[in-house]
């Protein structure tokens, strides 16, 4: 049992438990990328790279797999492109360390080569785990193999600049900073990106939720199904608002400026009664709902 966990158990207030349990699964992860063994990456790396930063943060960084200087320093993001990406976040206001920045892969591939397919899967537990943990509900995703771990066969150039809901979260794909010291003309391209993003993240680019009335059966269950796809539910409730927002990963890290989106985990909804354990979101409990998420003027339905 870590220091964190014991810790977790003898705290007196929810938001201890929640702070101490961050750390301990924050730890549990660098742990297991560390020891990890479940493709040959390991045997020709010279360090793992897990993700850097201190959860809990609004926004994640991602990109490929760790280069030279990252293999060699066990941190993401040090090399000549995290010298870029540095470069590019003072450019609009912002630091590197207001983000967890992270890979898809954490071993480098041998001659800085394209993770394949193999590798990418392998990694995926500890890519969802460091995701989870990190807090992140906007995330921008550097480079085609960032995208294609989220949206597989989705051209970066078609994709980049244009945001997404999927599984909760906001995702903004861009090039990656190697790309960029390749393509100088691209710099602009890419900072716009990442203000977006972090705008979005630290609550600077947001219009006030609209509200939507739901009456039918029907439009029920189409909003029933588009909130399925980006990771939320929603319902009537009468112990707490009528416009109620349950977000599946309760790490999630929310700027308090969208305290007018009410989001309960679904273990806080247990606790207060509001649902009942291993009870499931049948379509008619959605009725009359108010939905009051939107992104850019554009209401999800």
């Amino acid at each position: 049992m870590t220091d964190w966990l014991l810790a977790a158990q003898h705290s007196k207030t929810e938001s201890q438990r929640n702070k101490f349990m961050r750390r301990h699964l924050t730890e549990q992860v660098r742990i297991s990328i560390r020891k990890c063994r479940a493709c040959p990456l390991n045997r020709t790396r010279k360090n793992p790279v897990p993700f850097d930063g201190k959860p809990p943060k609004p926004i994640a960084i991602v990109g490929e797999a760790p280069g030279a200087a990252e293999d060699r320093e066990g941190v993401p993001f040090v090399g000549r492109s995290g010298s870029m990406l540095r470069q590019m976040l003072e450019a609009v206001d912002y630091e590197r360390e207001q983000a967890i920045v992270m890979n898809v892969v954490a071993c480098r591939p041998p001659k800085n080569r394209t993770p394949d397919i193999e590798e990418v899967e392998a990694c995926a537990p500890h890519f969802d785990a460091q995701l989870s943990v990190s807090g992140a509900w906007v995330v921008a995703l550097m480079g085609q193999s960032a995208l294609s771990r989220i949206r597989p066969g989705l051209k970066i150039g078609e994709a980049r600049g244009k945001p997404f809901w999927q599984e909760g979260r906001i995702w903004i794909p861009t090039y990656h900073p190697a790309y960029v010291l390749r393509n100088r003309s691209s710099r602009g391209l890419v900072q716009t990106d990442l203000k977006l993003a972090f705008d979005t993240a630290y609550g600077r680019n947001w219009e006030e939720p609209a509200s939507v009335s739901v009456v039918s059966d029907t439009d029920t269950q189409s909003l029933a199904y588009a909130l399925d796809e980006q990771g939320y539910a929603v319902w009537d409730s009468t112990k707490l608002d009528d416009r109620v927002v349950v977000l599946r990963d309760e790490l999630t890290k929310v700027p308090s400026k969208y305290s007018k989106l009410i989001r309960y985990t679904v273990e806080e909804l247990i606790r207060i009664g509001e649902l009942g354990r291993g009870e499931t979101m049948a379509t008619d409990t959605l009725r009359k709902v108010h939905l009051v998420k939107s992104l850019g003027g554009t209401i999800i339905r």
